[in-house]
């Protein structure tokens, strides 16, 4: 939510308080499709990694989640119509993005999910925009090249769940960048 927020004000700028308040609820409502699909599918990964998730903690279960998460699909097309062509855009962009991600499996390679990741960002604050205030593209772009070139610093703490689902992720894939994030019981080389 911050991230994407920053990203939006900062692109926009934001051009009234009302704006700002519709583009955070329009992000928040986003953001929930997007960890419903994730957790929908990552149960497994979850357990491991975060097993007081609604899933793994069996306070909900697979269809009840997938359920939601195509609820959740309905209520952000129907959100960004109010919005215009470039908000449903937006949203369709990151429904499609959230399906490679989560049921085609591009999160299982370094580059499918550096793929979807950007693709998933950028229609977070395209749409965030939209809604905020003016838009420049090239900002835009920088903003994606950011995302590109740091994302992978949030698989540092799932190592073992992505290894136990046969993920690769940088790493898994280059152990010598997992010296910040290594388990504290675990002794340095």
């Amino acid at each position: 939510m911050l991230p994407i927020t920053v990203f939006a004000c900062a692109t926009g700028p934001v051009q009234s308080i009302p704006n700002l308040v519709q583009g955070l609820l329009w992000i928040w409502l986003h953001l929930l499709l997007c960890n419903v699909s994730n957790q929908a599918r990552s149960g497994a990964e979850d357990a491991i990694n975060r097993p007081w998730r609604p899933l793994p903690s069996g306070r909900l279960t697979v269809p009840q989640a997938i359920g939601l998460r195509w609820s959740m699909v309905c209520l952000c097309m129907l959100w960004s119509t109010a919005y215009g062509t470039e908000a449903l855009f937006a949203t369709a962009t990151l429904i499609t993005t959230t399906i490679l991600y989560d049921e085609l499996g591009m999160s299982k390679t370094p580059f499918g999910k550096n793929v979807c990741n950007i693709g998933g960002y950028t229609s977070f604050e395209f749409g965030a925009v939209k809604i905020m205030g003016k838009l420049f593209h090239v900002v835009l772009c920088w903003n994606g090249a950011v995302i590109f070139t740091t994302i992978q610093a949030q698989d540092f703490p799932d190592v073992q769940g992505d290894a136990a689902l046969g993920r690769v992720t940088l790493p898994i894939y280059a152990p010598e960048c997992y010296v910040c994030a290594r388990p504290i019981d675990q002794p340095s080389d």
